[in-house]
């Protein structure tokens, strides 16, 4: 027969080992809700010659980001329709070498011109919008839903959260593989959508100078944070 001393021991060591079981279930199920959304964490380290990265902030836009040193200084476009067509959206551009690979847009009809890219980052009009929109997109007939792309929510650095398209795709006859559109939600700032490609940069020959764009570009997405 246990003595009450020996008794209340296996009674304590029971409710110690009970607790870490309880424990380790409810860490399991968070981490796997975590890493369910996924992180952006799947691009080789990029190595430029000379310094690695470059900051990139922008308090009109409220973004920051790292970039590769070896580009050209990042150029800033803010087109505002005239007081007679105020109806149609601001859009907002980040370029380098000229070429844009960043697209923000407020809310509006948009302006009459060919479509591109860019023009996905409508569809980011909320944080649920975004985490939402891979089961919604397929079913979506806008011309930048192509057959064979994939997509998944990934969450940055800085806990911002990604819709990134990825797959083969087609754009004004340049076919171009494995390639990637990002796009997210920008909250409490007139460029509420954001999205973020090197499809542009990609149709260029800046590759064979500067390195992999699309690798690039996954790092500007994986660095971007929202500024006050």
């Amino acid at each position: 027969m246990l003595k009450k001393k020996d008794a209340l021991k296996y009674t304590l060591i029971v409710l110690i080992l009970a607790i870490a079981v309880i424990s380790a279930y409810y860490i399991a199920k968070t981490n796997s809700q975590t890493s369910g959304l996924g992180l952006i964490d799947d691009s080789p380290e990029i190595y430029y010659e000379g310094s690695r990265y470059r900051n990139f902030e922008s308090e009109e836009l409220g973004v920051s980001f790292t970039y590769p040193a070896a580009w050209s200084e990042i150029t800033e476009w803010i087109g505002v329709p005239p007081e007679e067509l105020k109806e149609f959206r601001m859009e907002s551009t980040l370029s380098a070498y000229d070429v844009p690979f960043l697209m923000l847009v407020s809310e509006g009809e948009t302006m009459p011109r060919d479509g591109w890219w860019g023009d996905i980052a409508v569809e980011a009009s909320s944080e649920d919008a975004v985490r939402e929109f891979c089961d919604s997109y397929k079913n979506n007939d806008a011309y930048y839903v192509q057959p064979n792309e994939a997509c998944e929510i990934l969450i940055n650095d800085h806990g911002v959260a990604f819709a990134r398209i990825k797959g083969d795709t087609s754009w004004f006859g340049w076919d171009l593989e494995d390639t990637h559109v990002y796009i997210t939600f920008h909250p409490d700032h007139p460029f509420y959508g954001i999205a973020l490609s090197a499809q542009s940069l990609r149709q260029t020959d800046l590759e064979e100078t500067v390195g992999s764009t699309e690798k690039a570009v996954h790092e500007i997405a994986n660095s971007l944070s929202f500024t006050e």
